[in-house]
Parts: structure tokens; C-alpha cells; sequence
């Protein structure tokens, strides 16, 4: 590849080349646990939906007492089989590479 009359390599080095195939490598690694993950937090979405109006109920029912409407949702969530720590959220993989990039740091950016 040429970008502008310079061979891309020339462009951007060594050791950005070396990036760019270690992120490549990586990404096809993880890509397996990401679809595991991706799919598990679609089931959990999907029966979450299904219990959402039992779920109102409960609210509106023990509305003053929010102790008891815990145990009634952990109550609920377990007839149903849902794990409430499945819910979707960032996966490791993808935390591990915002981290390594910087972009993962709330207030910072990599200079």
C-alpha cells in the first residue's frame, strides 16, 4: 500500500505495524467470548422483557418498603432462572483493550 508516493510501512513504522497486528491478533482471540457474552446478555434482555410487567407490580406494590421489593425481585428473578449479574455490560475483553489504549481513563486522554 502507498500513501502519498511513501510505502505505508515507511509512513508509520516498525513498531506501528507491529500495533496493528498485535490489535488484529487479539480481536480474532477474544472474538469468541464476545459473541458468548454477546448472546448471554440478549438471553438475559429477552427474559427480563417477559417479567417486566410482574416486575411493575412489585413496585407498585411494596413502593414504601424497599427491602421486601428486593426480596420479592430476587424472589422473582430466581423462579424465572435470570441472573441479575448477567445483565449486559462492557466485557472484560473490551475493558482490558479501552484500558491499554487509554481510552478506558474517565477524565484523561493518552498524551
Amino acid at each position: 500500500m502507498w500513501a502519498s508516493g511513501v510505502p505505508l510501512f515507511v509512513s508509520i513504522g516498525a513498531y506501528g505495524v507491529a500495533i496493528i497486528v498485535m490489535t488484529i491478533i487479539i480481536r480474532l482471540a477474544l472474538a469468541p467470548l464476545q459473541q458468548f457474552q454477546l448472546v448471554r446478555s440478549r438471553r438475559t434482555m429477552a427474559e427480563q422483557r417477559k417479567i417486566a410487567p410482574q416486575l411493575a407490580e412489585l413496585q407498585k406494590k411494596f413502593k414504601k418498603d424497599p427491602q421486601k421489593l428486593q426480596a420479592e425481585t430476587m424472589k422473582l428473578w430466581k423462579e424465572h432462572g435470570i441472573n441479575p449479574s448477567s445483565a449486559p455490560s462492557t466485557s472484560f475483553s473490551e475493558t482490558g483493550s479501552r484500558h491499554c489504549t487509554g481510552r478506558g481513563t474517565s477524565g484523561s486522554s493518552p498524551t
